[in-house]
């Protein structure tokens, strides 16, 4: 089978490999369907409601009156929100904070409006979750969420499904992964640890077209069967992606 890439680009320093490219870019033109109009137990994503209240200029207070709202609407519905970042998040989330992104300030806002929330407002305490990873444990433990943020189906299954807070159109993990020619769930998971997650950055000079070649359309079993055909595994240089691929597929399959 010939190589998609020369050898030689394979032995190259660690750095050089690496693109802050991400998954997500599969998000465009998703396949959204109708309006959510069910009665099942609902997970509302806290941490990513807040980040696109705050991307339209809310604060904590007015935050808080959103959230309640939204859980108002929802008659089977848990709040889930972060009470950390998760270790194998840790360097992207330090990068960002140095970088002054979006991201900087999330946390602070998120803890802000959750005690604004449960002071002011009239929330079932039982039903407000916090975890170390909200996103993680909406797609472990709900098959509907309200979010915009696709990381979830990272963590779910075919039948995840997400609604969006705006619009509640629904958008299931299968459709979202098919519409790209994706065929398993499997698949999915090595197509977006291969372009890039929150856990890892991608490799450079292989995007979607690539890596669906890689993965779909030819006999290698996931991303890292390939990179290791392509380049001596064995030296010290090249050892550190099987481990990265490993540790953060683990960790989207785990239910820790």
């Amino acid at each position: 089978m010939a190589p998609i890439h020369d050898q030689k680009l394979m032995h190259i320093h660690k750095k050089e490999w690496l693109t802050k490219s991400n998954y997500k870019i599969l998000s465009k033109n998703a396949p959204w369907k109708g309006y959510y109009t069910g009665d099942h137990i609902i997970a509302i994503d806290v941490d990513s409601l807040v980040f696109m209240y705050m991307r339209q200029g809310m604060r904590s207070k007015a935050c808080a009156k959103a959230l309640a709202s939204a859980y108002a609407s929802l008659k089977n519905s848990h709040l889930i929100y972060s009470t950390g970042v998760p270790r194998l998040k840790r360097a992207l989330y330090d990068e960002r904070q140095l970088l002054g992104t979006p991201y900087n300030d999330r946390d602070h806002v998120r803890d802000k409006t959750m005690g604004h929330l449960l002071r002011k407002y009239p929330i079932d305490r039982s039903r407000c979750i916090g975890s170390k990873e909200a996103d993680k444990y909406c797609g472990k433990n709900y098959i509907y969420i309200l979010t915009e943020d696709v990381d979830v189906f990272l963590f779910g299954n075919p039948k995840t499904t997400i609604i969006h807070p705006l619009t509640y159109r629904t958008l299931t993990c299968k459709d979202y992964y098919m519409a790209h020619g994706i065929r398993t769930h499997t698949d999915f998971l090595d197509i977006a640890i291969g372009l890039g997650t929150d856990y890892n950055y991608g490799i450079k000079g292989i995007g979607i077209a690539t890596l669906h070649k890689i993965i779909v359309d030819m006999d290698y079993r996931n991303i890292t069967e390939y990179i290791c055909s392509q380049c001596n595994i064995a030296e010290p240089h090249n050892k550190w992606y099987p481990r990265m691929y490993l540790r953060v597929m683990e960790y989207l399959q785990s239910n820790f």
